[in-house]
């Protein structure tokens, strides 16, 4: 049983991390102790057990409110602030879908026009795009990366768009498609401007 809790207490300092480390091996022996107390005065060892860590959380409290390192900090508010931006951006991104979503009904149900008012939702997608820019951004990429691949990714709704837009209004859908070749060499020329 010793040896369960010298676990359950090493399992809790990796978690926290290495401002407990110190500490781990002093709340070790201490609980070990008075683990050793218990079965002395005639507990059984199971009970003993229970009885040391029936306070778990206090003890992981106490290890996580020491003092964390510089280190510990940083990666701490920068995680906080991801969660943070992860919070407001899914906010916008559901905002963003439902003003689509009635702008598309607004202008299909005052124009007409329902065979080409769908192209509205490619629009939103490119919103979507620039959220998971900024998203990715803050979380440490770099702006080359980041760059590349919101380009790529508007260039190739563009693409779309420019498809649609043109086979609707020429009828020609037999040659339109050639847009898309355009668009793999224009993703080979990013490629090359991004250096990768």
């Amino acid at each position: 049983m010793k040896r369960e809790i010298e676990r359950k207490i090493k399992s809790l300092c990796n978690e926290i991390g290495t401002s407990a480390a110190a500490a781990c091996e002093k709340v070790t022996s201490d609980l070990e102790a008075e683990y050793d107390k218990l079965v002395e005065n005639g507990m059984a060892e199971l009970d003993a057990y229970r009885n040391v860590l029936k306070d778990l959380d206090k003890i992981k409290e106490t290890l996580a409110s020491l003092e964390k390192t510089p280190a510990e900090k940083a990666a701490a508010e920068k995680k906080s602030r991801i969660k943070d931006l992860k919070k407001i951006t899914d906010k916008i991104s559901s905002c963003m879908w439902l003003l689509t979503v009635i702008l598309f009904f607004l202008v299909s149900f005052t124009y007409g026009h329902w065979h080409i008012t769908w192209l509205i939702f490619l629009w939103g997608s490119m919103g979507e795009i620039i959220l998971d820019m900024v998203v990715k951004y803050n979380k440490g990429k770099s702006l080359r990366k980041v760059l590349k691949s919101g380009i790529s990714g508007i260039m190739w709704l563009l693409t779309v768009i420019l498809y649609f837009l043109i086979s609707f209004a020429t009828g020609r859908w037999g040659i339109t498609w050639i847009i898309f070749i355009c668009g793999t060499l224009l993703q080979t020329v990013i490629g090359w401007i991004f250096n990768e």
